[in-house]
């Protein structure tokens, strides 16, 4: 009994011991990982229905208002642009208007929680029913999800001013107005 001892701790120490050169460390080893980058175009309106009037006149020849102004539209964004991706943002409205006009201009953010390439302002925009550019040259870029965060659309309704355009308008007309973000290449 003693010997078969002897016999099994000798090979427990022969079998441990050889196993000692099989394995290798290095100071270096190297792993292929692959990245992807999956781009994202987001936006929303965060704030309500806009109401833009022009009031009348209580006195025989007293000046109209020509106009009636709200910078109360916020529009949030998150663009994450693959390489040489460039956005756009366009407006346009759902159908024309006779003797008045409405234009919207995109004006930098009131918070300063807007981070990244928001682009390039094309300042005041005549709508129409065709898309027209607001916002160019957008890349990767966020607004922030607070009240005053996102781009302040500045939209104007005024009364056209040319000589003998008749002022075909309801006392209320109900607008749509649609902006559009997408891939200007």
């Amino acid at each position: 009994m003693l010997l078969f001892r002897k016999i099994v701790i000798a090979c427990l120490l022969f079998t441990t011991t050889s196993f000692e050169g099989f394995g290798q460390n290095s100071e270096k080893t190297n792993k292929e990982l692959n990245l992807y980058l999956e781009g994202a175009a987001l936006m929303a309106i965060a704030t309500g229905d806009v109401e833009l009037q022009i009031k009348g006149v209580t006195e025989a020849g007293a000046a109209l208002d020509k106009t009636s102004e709200n910078s109360d539209t916020r529009l949030r964004i998150t663009s994450l642009a693959e390489f040489g991706v460039i956005r756009l943002i366009t407006v346009k409205m759902s159908k024309a208007l006779n003797g008045t006009e409405l234009t919207a201009q995109a004006l930098p953010p009131a918070s300063n929680n807007f981070a990244g390439d928001g682009g390039s302002y094309n300042g005041v925009v005549t709508l129409t029913t065709q898309d027209q550019t607001l916002i160019s040259n957008i890349g990767t870029c966020w607004s922030g999800a607070g009240v005053n965060d996102g781009y302040t659309i500045k939209y104007t309704y005024k009364i056209k001013t040319t000589q003998g355009e008749i002022v075909n308008i309801d006392q209320q007309t109900l607008e749509t107005v649609t902006f559009t973000l997408s891939d200007a290449n």
